[in-house]
C-alpha cells in the first residue's frame, strides 16, 4: 500500500543567505531556482534568516548613528559635496575592518554584504549631488538611516 509521498528538502539559512564567495552564492541561487517547487522552508529557518538580517541592519545602523559624525568631524567635514566620496571610501574601509573583528555568530556574510550594498548606495548618491551642493552631514545622516529603515521594513 502507498501513502503517496512528497518528494522535497528543507532548506537551511546558509542557502538562503549570502555567502562571502560570489561563486558560492550564484551556484545556492541557481540551485533554489531549479528546485524551488520542492524546497520546504521552516518557520524555524524563516525566522533564523530575519533574525540574522535584521541583527545586520541593527549592527550597522548603529555603527552609522555612533561613528559616521565623529569620524567625518574629525576629517573637518561638517557638509557632504560630490568631492567627498573618498572620505567616504575611508569610512566604510574602517567599517569593514571592524566587522572583520567581531565574532563569527553569523552563519552568513549578512553584514559584509548589506554594508557592501550601502556602501554603493552611498557612493552613487554622493557622486550624484551636482556641483557646488552641500548636504550637511546631520542631514545626510538622518537620510541614510531613513532610507535603511525603509529596506529593512517587513
Amino acid at each position: 500500500m502507498s501513502f503517496g509521498q512528497i518528494e522535497g528538502f528543507f532548506v537551511d539559512t546558509c542557502v538562503l543567505l549570502p555567502h562571502a564567495i560570489p561563486s558560492v552564492t550564484e551556484s545556492c541561487l541557481n540551485f533554489l531556482k531549479e528546485n524551488f517547487s520542492r524546497c520546504f522552508l521552516s518557520s524555524s529557518v524563516k525566522k533564523e534568516a530575519i533574525e540574522l538580517i535584521e541583527s545586520a541592519y541593527k549592527y550597522i545602523a548603529n555603527l552609522f548613528r555612533s561613528e559616521l559624525k565623529p569620524f567625518l568631524e574629525k576629517a573637518g567635514i561638517k557638509e557632504l559635496s560630490n568631492k567627498d566620496g573618498k572620505i567616504m571610501a575611508q569610512f566604510f574601509m574602517k567599517t569593514r575592518k571592524k566587522l572583520r573583528r567581531i565574532p563569527k555568530h553569523y552563519r552568513s556574510n549578512v553584514p559584509h554584504e548589506l554594508l557592501s550594498a550601502v556602501e554603493s548606495y552611498v557612493a552613487s548618491k554622493i557622486h550624484s549631488l551636482k556641483s557646488g551642493i552641500k548636504i550637511p552631514v546631520d542631514n545626510f545622516l538622518a537620510a541614510l538611516l531613513s532610507e535603511l529603515a525603509v529596506k529593512n521594513a517587513p
